[in-house]
């Protein structure tokens, strides 16, 4: 399993963290999950929630990606 941190969107402000299977390959057949915040809770989700079925959902081959919507976190608020 690898984890890394990721910024995207079109000023790359958004923050997540992508958790990638140790043996991930992009191939085109692949899928994956995207996990955003509950509520006002950053990306760790409730009780660090996120953060397990990440690393769990990796052992299991598929990559996630765990990110705070913009305000919340480390995502900061749009103008």
């Amino acid at each position: 399993m690898r984890e890394r941190a990721a910024c995207f969107g079109k000023r790359t402000q958004l923050v997540g963290i992508l958790t990638e299977p140790a043996d991930f390959r992009q191939d085109g057949t692949s899928f994956g999950l995207i996990l955003i915040n509950a509520g006002i809770v950053h990306r760790v989700g409730p009780g660090r929630l996120y953060v397990k079925l990440a690393r769990n959902l990796a052992a299991q081959g598929i990559p996630t990606l765990r990110f705070d919507l913009s305000g919340i976190g480390d995502s900061p608020a749009r103008r």
